[in-house]
């Protein structure tokens, strides 16, 4: 028992004891900074994901107003919404993609002339930009993977510094607490392991920083097998400079959550577009198999918003699942009442969004 209350109160005390070196320290501070950057890259491209994906529905329902609803002043509007989308998207857009934007924005005002003057090639126009905004659309969203792909890597790395930062505390109890300085070399032996393997899926700025945690884990190692009145004080040391480096990836990964709630928007934008493309297709389309597809695009991406969705909105995307479902079964047999299904696909699609918006 009293092995235990000293071995909790030695953890405790890790607080108040050496700090880094200078070198360590600006190393810290450096990639701290580099990941701070890249979360604020990573959360742009997001925002600017969601915003295209919000000006690609709002085309799409342009074309729907114009082409099924023969309504040019609701398709206006609805051009109107698609501009202030891409106005937001460029805010936060790369200059490659703020180029797309632009060429996008001039496609939009041309539509929009066309519209008032009434003209018969509004609805070529609208065609093509909807083909240029999913284009734009496409470039952000590689530009997300990307980021994401690193993301996931830095995880990796802050869950080995825990791994490294516990054998490193391990090996002060082995040493202060059980005398036993072969547990001590083994447990910094563990820890140095772990530190490999958190600078494997490192970006390159923390693997350098990383390494100088090694550095330290293999200075306390020495210590150890010396016999150094310094041993203590090394060990601690490590303890501490990887806690710094733990605490410098708690920020990223906590700011994922809202990272998480821009890709659900994004999921919910692309399904709902997926419905107005299966809603035009449903007129175009004799036999009905391209409607389908896209009731089937649709579909895939509720499904994919599963997976992190509360109890109460699991059940809104599975009755959203059944009632594509019923849709597409009314489109093959090319009831009457298939129009009529989709459309109140639409309706639940923006309700969906709109609940969902309200509750973020």
């Amino acid at each position: 028992m009293k092995k235990t209350i000293i071995a909790i109160f030695l953890i405790l005390s890790m607080g108040v004891s050496l700090p880094a070196s200078q070198v360590l320290a600006a190393s810290e501070t450096e990639s701290q900074t580099s990941q701070e950057n890249a979360e604020q890259s990573w959360r742009e491209a997001l925002e600017t994901q969601v915003e295209l994906a919000k000006a690609k529905v709002s085309l799409l329902q342009a074309r729907s107003e114009l082409w099924l609803e023969q309504n040019s002043e609701k398709a206006q509007r609805s051009l109107d919404k698609a501009g202030a989308s891409l106005d937001n998207a460029y805010q936060s857009a790369d200059q490659v993609t703020r180029a797309s934007i632009s060429e996008l924005k001039l496609q939009i005002d041309r539509a929009n002339k066309l519209l008032q003057e009434k003209g018969k090639g509004a609805e070529d126009e609208l065609l093509l930009i909807a083909d240029r905004s999913e284009s734009a659309l496409n470039g952000a969203l590689a530009q997300v993977q990307a980021r994401s792909s690193a993301l996931k890597d830095e995880a990796a790395s802050s869950y080995a510094l825990l791994q490294a930062k516990a054998a490193a505390l391990q090996a002060r109890i082995a040493l202060e607490i059980d005398q036993s300085p072969e547990k001590a070399k083994q447990a910094l032996q563990d820890a140095e392991n772990y530190l490999q393997q958190a600078k494997a899926s490192a970006s390159k700025a923390t693997a350098e920083q990383i390494a100088l945690l090694q550095d330290k884990a293999q200075t306390a190692q020495q210590a150890v097998r010396e016999k150094a009145d310094k041993a203590n004080s090394s060990i601690n040391n490590l303890v501490m400079a990887t806690e710094k480096q733990i605490q410098s990836y708690e920020k990223t990964i906590k700011e994922s959550d809202e990272a998480k709630l821009l890709q659900k928007r994004y999921g919910q934008l692309e399904a709902k577009a997926a419905l107005l493309k299966a809603n035009l297709a449903a007129k175009t389309d004799a036999t009905g198999k391209q409607a389908e597809a896209y009731l089937n695009e649709s579909k895939a991406w509720y499904d994919s918003l599963k997976s992190q969705a509360s109890q109460r909105y699991d059940k809104e995307l599975t009755d959203m699942s059944t009632r594509i479902d019923d849709a597409k079964e009314a489109v093959k047999r090319k009831d009457k009442q298939a129009r009529t299904k989709l459309a109140n696909l639409l309706e639940q699609a923006a309700q969906m969004l709109k609940d969902k918006e309200e509750t973020e």
